[in-house]
C-alpha cells in the first residue's frame, strides 16, 4: 500500500489537514485509485491507497512524493513536502518518506498514549468531507460502538489489487 502521511504545522488546523486529504482523495479518483482515509489518531490523517504485490518501496515512495509535490505546487499556501522535520508552519506536510522500511506509522485502531485516549480510525471520505468529524472523537471509548455502526472500515485497504500508473 502506498500512504500518504498529512502532518500539519503548529499553525494549521484539523481543517487544513481535511481539506488536503480531499485534494489528495480527488487526484487519486482522477488517476481511477481507490484511497481511503485515516485518523492518525493526534492532529493528523494518513491517506492509503491500496496495491497489489510487486511495487517496491521506492517505486512507492518516489510515487507518492510525485504526487505531493504536484498538490505543493498547486495550493503552496496550505501544502508542504517533507524535507526533514514534519509538524512546523502553517502549512501541512505530506511525508512520503514514510512509505519505507521501518517507518512508524500508527497503526489503524491504535490507541494513542495521550489523554482522552484517541485512537487512530479509519473514517470515510464522506466524513471528511462533512468535517463534523475530528480526531478526539475517536477515543477507546467511542471506538467499539463505532465499529458496530460502520464496520471495519480499513478492510478494504488490505485487498490491495491496485497498480501505479505508468
Amino acid at each position: 500500500m502506498a500512504v500518504f502521511d498529512l502532518d500539519p504545522g503548529e499553525q494549521a488546523s484539523f481543517g487544513d489537514v481535511r481539506r488536503t486529504a480531499l485534494k489528495l482523495h480527488a487526484v487519486h479518483q482522477d488517476l481511477g485509485l481507490r484511497s481511503y482515509a485515516k485518523t492518525s489518531g493526534r492532529t493528523g490523517m494518513h491517506v492509503y491507497v491500496p496495491l497489489a504485490p510487486g511495487h517496491s518501496f521506492g517505486q512507492v515512495r518516489s510515487w507518492v512524493r510525485v504526487l505531493a509535490d504536484r498538490l505543493a505546487a498547486a495550493d503552496p499556501d496550505l501544502i508542504a513536502v517533507a524535507h526533514g522535520r514534519t509538524h512546523q508552519g502553517r502549512q501541512v506536510t505530506i511525508d512520503h518518506a514514510q512509505n519505507s522500511i521501518g517507518r512508524n506509522t500508527a497503526a489503524p485502531y491504535t490507541v494513542r498514549a495521550v489523554p482522552g485516549a484517541p485512537v487512530s480510525a479509519p473514517v470515510t471520505w464522506d466524513e471528511v468531507e462533512a468535517g463534523r468529524l475530528h480526531p478526539a472523537d475517536l477515543t477507546l471509548r467511542t471506538m467499539r460502538a463505532r465499529i458496530a455502526n460502520v464496520g471495519d472500515l480499513f478492510a478494504p485497504v488490505l485487498l490491495g489489487g491496485q497498480h501505479l500508473p505508468g
